[in-house]
């Protein structure tokens, strides 16, 4: 029988459960059935529901920050590093359309306010990574 990390399986449950039914019409109590934990074990790895929002969101976004980055590093030009941008990005969507969907009623709602931010503050660092790779191409065209 394999051993399985609850913290990982709450997550992967409340992504799912976020997604399908949103994330006013999913309870802690359904997060913990569909994981497999009890709700003492979610307060004690997150807090709240929100603190597992959180935790989702924060995973998914240093996630493509990391590829942001790698991109960054690839000896191409900056023509191919944009198309790359955005090739992953669209991979990501269509991998995953239901939590892009979330992330954008989140966005959209405003009613977490320190969800909202969290998103906000990812898309702008990823853009401090995407900006001067447009500047870059542009100058070449000039």
């Amino acid at each position: 029988m394999e051993k399985t990390d609850k913290k990982t399986d709450i997550i992967e449950a409340a992504e799912r459960l976020f997604c399908e039914f949103g994330y006013e019409g999913t309870s802690t109590r359904q997060i913990a059935k569909e994981s497999g934990a009890n709700m003492a074990m979610i307060n004690y790895y997150f807090g709240s529901k929100e603190g597992v929002l959180l935790e989702i969101m924060e995973s998914r976004i240093s996630g493509f920050k990391s590829q942001l980055n790698a991109i960054e590093e690839e000896k191409i030009s900056p023509k191919e590093k944009i198309l790359k941008v955005v090739e992953q990005y669209t991979a990501r969507i269509f991998l995953n359309i239901s939590f892009h969907k979330l992330m954008h009623r989140e966005l959209s709602l405003t009613q977490r306010p320190e969800i909202f931010l969290k998103i906000k503050e990812a898309m702008a660092q990823n853009l401090t990574v995407t900006n001067p790779l447009s500047k870059e191409d542009h100058r070449r065209d000039i």
